[in-house]
């Protein structure tokens, strides 16, 4: 395996080992934030979901587009392990897209069965 495979498999398993604990304190704290019933930290928390949704989903379109910048490539050079490392790490991004996605909606859903106080305006 060349240098550029072998950095893009670290990468991509570096990614996976830190994200998918954060993700599982994500959905921790989204619990426990819905027991407590804090409405705002909750909307936060969506917020920063909705956030790591675009990061993961605009690394994985970038990757895509390097991917087939890589394979329409018509000279030597591009070795396959290296398209297939990229894709790889394409796959998992997106895959970490799609996971933060039903964390978000999980979040949303919790966030519409709060109760909330309405002022009532007098005559």
């Amino acid at each position: 395996m060349t240098l550029f495979p072998a950095i893009m498999m670290t990468i991509t398993l570096t990614i996976l080992v830190i994200m998918v604990p954060r993700m599982y304190m994500s959905w921790m704290k989204a619990a426990q934030l819905n027991e407590e019933r804090d409405a705002e930290r909750l909307a936060e928390l969506l917020a920063d979901q909705n956030d790591w949704i675009n990061r993961f989903f605009s690394c994985g379109v970038a990757g895509l587009g390097l991917v087939w910048l890589l394979m329409s490539h018509q000279g030597p050079g591009v070795p396959a392990a290296l398209t297939d490392s990229i894709a790889l790490y394409v796959t998992v991004t997106l895959l970490l897209a799609i996971a933060e996605s039903f964390l978000a909606q999980k979040v949303a859903g919790l966030l519409r069965t709060i109760p909330v106080r309405v002022k009532v305006r007098e005559k």
